[in-house]
């Protein structure tokens, strides 16, 4: 129970239910920001919204199971039916769209825009993904650009750092290829 936090809202069956400290959290939804005792500043609207998150300050996870996961990962804006929903520790990141950035752990300076982009993500960095499925595959890699529907999609994981994709389908075919730019319809 809260015990010497100050500023909060809590909506909804279980939400902020474990808090002992924390300020100016906002939980609106079933166990939203359920397991939080001492994080400050976030923001959880929707059922499971940052649900496990423990001492991290300053997320806001809008959506079912947005950021669901994650426990101590820090600025993180994550908006969509299970934005960014398997993140522990990764910082830093901002994830628009259903599934988008689904399955990250650690990653951090991310940016994807659009309906399950960066989805396969583990642990890459700075990647910017916008479009339908855009950067789907990527996992490991860094400091990649998708922008286009299925850009850097395709069935091969992304381990490559440096690559460039612009277009409908760019770069599908690539696994661990390193700075390249393909720019255009089914580029690369």
């Amino acid at each position: 129970a809260l015990t010497s936090g100050a500023y909060n809202t809590a909506v909804g069956g279980n939400a902020f239910i474990t808090a002992t400290d924390g300020h100016s959290n906002t939980a609106l939804g079933m166990s939203a920001l359920k397991y939080t005792t001492s994080g400050d500043a976030n923001v959880a609207v929707g059922r499971m919204a940052l649900a496990a998150n423990t001492t991290a300050n300053d997320n806001v996870g809008v959506g079912y199971y947005a950021l669901a996961a994650n426990e101590t990962g820090k600025d993180n804006v994550a908006i969509g039916t299970d934005a960014m929903k398997a993140n522990v520790a990764g910082n830093d990141n901002t994830a628009i769209g259903y599934r988008s950035q689904y399955t990250g752990n650690g990653q951090d300076y991310n940016v994807s825009v659009g309906w399950k982009t960066l989805h396969d993500i583990t642990t890459g960095q700075s990647n910017i993904a916008l479009g339908y499925d855009g950067g789907r595959s990527i996992t490991t890699a860094n400091d990649n650009v998708a922008i286009g529907i299925y850009a850097m999609g395709g069935t091969n994981a992304k381990t490559g750092d440096g690559n460039t994709c612009v277009g409908k389908n760019t770069g599908n075919d690539l696994s661990s290829g390193e700075a390249n730019t393909f720019i255009g319809q089914q580029a690369g």
